[in-house]
């Protein structure tokens, strides 16, 4: 108080009304975390303008515990400012995992049982934004990191594959999209809920298991009975079907032709032939040429002067298996499938043990022939053949034409070369690196041979090669040209896939003019 009559004001504490209120910090077992609390203050120090002299003192009023004995046992020149005092409760209570943990910790995060979509993609950018001040590198794509790292932490596995869809087919959707998309889902549906389902029995549990073993091992056997039953009777109409055929079949003579004045490589042209049911009774999709046995091509064709080319000059054929296929020659014939007919086919004469329950196999120099007829001209399996059992080996030769024909677009292409790394994977400046690329598998899991074409969008050069598909994989070499690293981020394209045949790459073994 001042006493009567004086002209001063009495000296007061200032008073700032509305000010926030700072909680005070302890250490570990703090309310708030360091980082909070270090904002709280900061926003009071701007707010209040706050000298820079008196803030290391109101800093330390704002310590209590553990905390505020850290920073007192100190030298007064290590505590006289606010900077000073944070910098020692950064390295006592502030963040000290490494980069490679929040890392880690980052691409793995998952959806918890009772968390829903928003939540749980405000915790994936709270991990991105803490990582991101530790170490930004390999984190250009900060969108397309959070986009995948969402999907892949779905809890729901049918909505995590139909967003990895959909991602495959658009790699331009955004992370807010994919969220909003999730969030409609999750309002429209509801959240899914894992629930945890009890079963109790009550006595004789080993009797309940013992019928219904019995009742399985009944329905097994009745089931065996009835299949046995119907192979039966569908082997015997077959049965009966081919005999009447190879009975009514008589041989086709082939008229000769004049090979006179042809070259090496113009082989001979025979008549139409046309395959009978006891002549050549399968197709083998697998083959790339049509074999035939020596004694059939005698028996049919060589006895009317037919000559084999020898094609040992710019032919080599190797089975499956690896093995060389001991042929004799080829020769070019008219062949007639059904009501249609093809002229100039090659067919390769080889010995009999190698063809020894038939006298030859359609290979797809002959079935690509009636695809192209059957879709060109709109026709249908039975102008191929008249016989039921044959219309059922055509047909399943032309699913698998189907198959190929929807496998790559006409000039090839089967689609992109994507990186497989779960996590950026980088490219030191001025080196090459061979990675695996993923891309479409072949029809039924087989491997096969595709041309790797650069994809002039990457940020790296992809080597233009001939690979090996093998389940969907495939080795690719890319080289980062500039100084700095390069990162190869997830499902990132990096080719362009195109198939190429077998016959079509020259090889050191190949047979030279």
């Amino acid at each position: 108080m001042t006493e009567p009559g004086s002209s001063t004001s009495p000296r007061m504490m200032p008073i700032y009304t509305g000010s926030m209120i700072i909680s005070k910090f302890r250490g570990k077992d703090s309310d708030c975390s360091l980082g909070e609390w270090k904002r709280q203050l900061n926003t009071l120090f701007n707010l209040q303008n706050i000298p820079v002299e008196f803030r290391a003192d109101f800093t330390l009023s704002c310590l209590e515990g553990t905390a505020k004995r850290q920073i007192l046992i100190l030298p007064q020149e290590r505590r006289k400012t606010a900077e000073l005092i944070f910098k020692k409760l950064e390295e006592l209570y502030g963040d000290q995992a490494s980069a490679s943990v929040l890392r880690a910790q980052f691409f793995n995060i998952t959806q918890e049982p009772q968390e829903d979509i928003d939540s749980f993609a405000l915790r994936i950018q709270e991990h991105f934004a803490r990582l991101k001040r530790r170490d930004a590198r390999g984190l250009r794509d900060e969108d397309v990191l959070l986009r995948d790292v969402l999907i892949d932490g779905l809890r729901d596995p049918a909505m995590r594959g139909e967003f990895r869809s959909k991602v495959l087919l658009n790699d331009d959707v955004t992370f807010e999209q994919v969220k909003t998309e999730m969030l409609v889902r999750e309002r429209a549906y509801g959240a899914k809920q894992d629930q945890v389902q009890c079963f109790a029995t009550r006595g004789h549990s080993s009797s309940l298991n013992s019928d219904l073993e019995q009742m399985k091992r009944q329905l097994k056997e009745e089931m065996n009975d009835q299949i046995a039953s119907k192979f039966k009777e569908l082997s015997q109409c077959l049965i009966s079907e081919i005999r009447t055929e190879l009975q009514q079949a008589s041989p086709r003579r082939a008229q000769q032709t004049s090979t006179q004045g042809r070259n090496h490589h113009t082989p001979d042209r025979r008549a139409p032939w046309r395959p009978a049911a006891n002549q050549y009774d399968e197709q083998d999709t697998g083959s790339q040429v049509t074999l035939m046995r020596e004694s059939f091509f005698q028996e049919h064709f060589g006895q009317q002067g037919a000559l084999l080319e020898d094609p040992s000059a710019w032919l080599a054929l190797q089975a499956a298996n690896g093995l060389a296929i001991p042929y004799l020659g080829y020769v070019l014939l008219d062949v007639k499938v059904g009501d249609v007919l093809f002229p100039g086919c090659g067919v390769v004469v080889v010995k009999d043990h190698c063809l020894a329950n038939t006298n030859g196999l359609v290979g797809t120099n002959i079935i690509k022939h009636c695809w192209d007829t059957l879709t060109k001209d709109n026709l249908t399996v039975p102008s191929l053949s008249s016989e039921r059992f044959q219309q059922q080996s055509w047909r399943n030769a032309m699913r698998v034409c189907a198959k190929e024909a929807r496998f790559a677009a006409s000039d090839g292409f089967t689609g992109y070369v994507r990186t497989i790394n779960r996590y950026p994977l980088e490219i030191p400046g001025h080196s090459e690196v061979l990675v695996w690329g993923r891309t479409k598998a072949g029809i039924q899991k087989r491997d096969y041979q595709c041309l790797v074409e650069p994809f002039g969008e990457s940020d790296v050069l992809t080597a233009r090669a001939v690979s090996t598909v093998k389940q969907g994989r495939l080795p690719i070499r890319v080289r980062n040209i500039s100084s700095t690293p390069v990162y190869l981020r997830r499902h990132q394209k990096l080719a362009k896939a195109f198939v190429v045949e077998p016959a079509d790459i020259v090889q050191d073994t190949d047979p030279k003019d």
